[in-house]
């Protein structure tokens, strides 16, 4: 999926007037165009973790926020992210005047967890591959990069980016989209890499500890800009006939943020001397430094410890419980008592027909409809982020459902272009007791609530536990719209309502389902130390409710750490269903960490998912299950 807006790090206005006038002037006529293309799906993959998988060279963990980071002997993490060439089928190579990767260092990373310290200062270089992608980042792309440009990116601290806020950097990819254009490929893949040991350099839009909101210090996710020169007949116009550029608008600042007055508070970076936060709205001094001249931070490299104790066990780069967000000013919403309270629009979920490609494995990360498990009260609080990657203001229902599936509240938001709203979803406005836990269901429509194709809708959840201090997320799962085209589907246009017959949402439908690793859970001291949250519902194409529970038997395999088999019966699940790890795996999983794969036996559900999550003590990682192969005899 893609979203266009006008460019943000472009040619200065005198520039591009030249720019224009000399090709305007030149001896065959053109047309300028310059567009931005989001990522459609991003990921960091991990090789090797101490005491969980060997550093190998080939890929063990997925579901991280994006980054990277290069420790001999114990861990490697490499970005990757896809991003659509749609809007550019049909055009030759030659139209491609330039094509350009923008991406951020917002946050410089201490430590992943036990035994990968880092020297707290920005890997340098990072390298810069391409690929053919598919539109979702797997396991698999991990190494297919290729032709890899170095970005050199200076000696960043944690204290270098409080002054500067988020620094930026481009690198000129028009030779690779020329190339993959003329090969006819779906997706740029990109795969962003470093072997500068020890260090842990964050590319995500989260900010300092991966604590958010999204866009905070007007952080980003990495875009692609290309600049268009395409033929046009006629003669060409005169530099006096060309309209005067229009000034882009200053990106607004984000909401300053506030911590949760209940929530203890982690940190995610045991650093001696933790550094705050960069000022919202801080905007790197200059002009976006490029892959080939890059102006190096005066502040001297941290020189790297040589020995010193083990730090404190910290999550893999999650959401933290502190600085928590300020909750976005929004109306009031609806507490909805029972299902046949009344409509609030008609098919927020809908029904797919059968055919291929209705379904897919685990969503994208842009989409039309986003899915988020939750939980809320005296011990847990949960916040939920969503973005609007386009250029308009979207309207966003946001529906919450307890473990049954019945309607429990309802409210709508608007977003701004480019903007976000957060919700605490501890302190809804509601005269209604609300569940404890549940899924939460975020639907771009209309005025008239009809829900609407838009390819923008994204955003990521974190889930703190009061009790531990612990906090665990990721990014939401979104659904996208398809539309039937004979014996394929297609992407619908942009505003078209999606109405449940010839225009539908996928469905969420992996055939297996891997936990690569687990904590041990004896003398942790931890509170709920580990669980799995079964997701399980069929779509209704009616009003209210959206979605019914639905039934899904799961065959379990469970190894100890050591390759040992633990014998798991059979699990059947209904709606949402939480049960802790030794719940299901027995008290063999207290002795010692392992690992578990799930495929399905037999379901009756369209959409099913396996989300894990881990506490010890004030350490926490989460997240949902990555699809695999099922396992063969």
């Amino acid at each position: 999926m893609s979203t266009f807006h006008p460019r943000e790090v472009a040619h200065p206005p005198t520039v591009a007037v030249m720019a224009a006038f000399l090709l305007l002037a030149a001896s065959a006529p053109a047309l300028a165009e310059t567009i931005t293309i989001e990522g459609s799906s991003f990921d960091a993959i991990l090789d090797g973790f101490p005491g969980l998988a060997v550093q190998d060279g080939v890929p063990d963990l997925a579901g991280n926020n994006l980054g990277v980071a290069f420790k001999a002997g114990a861990t490697t993490e490499r970005a990757f992210g896809e991003f659509p060439l749609s809007t550019l089928t049909g055009l030759e190579p030659t139209a491609i005047a330039a094509a350009t990767l923008t991406f951020n260092i917002d946050d410089v990373v201490s430590t992943f967890g036990p035994g990968t310290a880092f020297d707290g200062s920005s890997s340098d270089p990072v390298d810069v591959a391409v690929y053919a992608g598919n539109g979702s980042v797997a396991l698999d792309d991990w190494g297919r990069g290729s032709n890899a440009i170095s970005v050199s990116t200076g000696a960043i601290t944690d204290a270098d980016l409080i002054g500067s806020g988020p620094v930026r950097f481009q690198v000129d990819l028009t030779d690779a989209v020329r190339d993959l254009l003329a090969a006819g490929a779906s997706h740029l893949g990109i795969e962003i890499s470093t072997t500068d040991s020890p260090t842990g350099t964050s590319l995500d839009d989260l900010g300092p500890g991966a604590a958010g909101p999204p866009g905070v210090g007007e952080a980003r996710l990495p875009y692609l800009t290309v600049d268009l020169v395409v033929p046009t007949p006629g003669p060409s116009p005169t530099p006096a006939s060309m309209p005067s550029p229009t000034p882009l608008p200053p990106t607004p600042a984000p909401t300053p943020s506030a911590a949760p007055t209940s929530a203890p508070t982690p940190t995610r970076r045991p650093d001696p001397t933790p550094s705050p936060p960069a000022t919202p709205g801080a905007t790197p001094p200059g002009p976006a430094p490029t892959a080939t001249s890059v102006p190096q931070p005066t502040t001297a490299r941290t020189p790297r410890p040589t020995g010193g104790t083990t730090p404190t066990p910290t999550p893999i780069r999650t959401g933290g419980v502190a600085p928590g967000p300020t909750p976005s000013a929004a109306p009031t919403g609806t507490p909805i008592a029972s299902p046949g309270a009344t409509p609030t629009g008609p098919r927020k979920i809908v029904s797919p027909p059968l055919g291929p490609c209705a379904q897919s494995a685990l969503g994208s990360s842009v989409g039309d409809q986003i899915l988020a498990y939750f939980e809320r009260g005296l011990e847990h609080t949960t916040f939920l982020n969503l973005r609007n990657g386009g250029p308009r203001s979207l309207t966003v229902e946001i529906s919450l459902y307890d473990e049954r599936f019945l309607p429990a509240y309802v409210e709508r938001r608007t977003i701004p272009p480019m903007g976000r709203v957060v919700l605490d979803l501890s302190s809804l406005d509601s005269s209604e007791v609300l569940p404890e836990l549940g899924v939460a269901f975020a639907t771009a429509v209309d005025v008239d609530g009809r829900p609407i194709v838009t390819r923008s809708l994204s955003g990521t959840v974190t889930i703190a536990d009061l009790v531990t201090g612990s906090a665990w997320g990721g990014a939401t799962i979104a659904r996208r719209a398809l539309q039937t085209g004979g014996a394929s589907t297609l992407e619908p246009a942009l505003g078209t309502i999606i109405d449940g017959v010839g225009i539908f949402l996928e469905q969420l439908q992996p055939e297996a389902l891997e936990l690569p690793a687990y904590y041990a859970l004896d003398g942790t001291g931890g509170h709920a130390p580990a669980a799995l949250v079964f997701v399980s519902f069929a779509d209704t194409p009616g009003d209210v409710p959206l979605a019914a529970p639905s039934r899904t038997e799961w065959i379990v395999e469970a190894h100890g750490g050591d390759g040992t088999t633990i014998d798991v019966p059979r699990t059947t699940v209904q709606g949402l269903q939480v049960l802790a790890l030794d719940t299901l795996a027995g008290a063999a999983a207290r002795t010692a960490g392992g690992s578990l794969s799930f495929e399905v036996g037999d379901a009756q559900a369209q959409n099913r998912l396996i989300f894990f999550h881990q506490s010890l003590d004030g350490f926490g990682v989460g997240f949902v299950l990555p699809p695999t192969t099922p396992s063969q005899p």
